[in-house]
């Protein structure tokens, strides 16, 4: 899906976990950059163990990975804005998300 302001992925198209269980997502798809997730993207995906964000990427939706009961790894996403509610939730093996340390109890990241 995309907006004037990129791309936002809405779900697992891009991933070939039955292989790796890596969930590489791409800065840009054609000339327009990865944005966002979307809500609900990758909810309750259990072939996924690592994912790997874009640096462009601005916001995670609600519940966006959460019950991905196998995940281990996120790393990048270093210029995240906004995390959604519960985008990580209930993730039992994943122990935290350096690029989320300074996200707020609203989901904005802290300046």
């Amino acid at each position: 899906m995309e907006d004037d302001d990129g791309i936002t992925i809405t779900g697992g198209e891009f991933v070939d976990g039955s292989e790796t269980g890596e969930l590489t997502l791409p800065d840009r798809i054609g000339a327009s950059k990865v944005t966002s997730i979307a809500a609900d993207a990758f909810f309750s995906r259990e072939d996924i163990t690592t994912v790997v964000l874009p640096s462009t990427l601005r916001s995670i939706g609600e519940y966006a990975f959460a019950v991905c009961a196998n995940l281990r790894t996120v790393t990048g996403g270093e210029n995240l804005e906004r995390v959604g509610r519960d985008a990580f939730s209930d993730t039992p093996f994943l122990y935290g998300v350096d690029s989320l340390d300074d996200v707020d109890d609203s989901g904005y990241v802290s300046p």
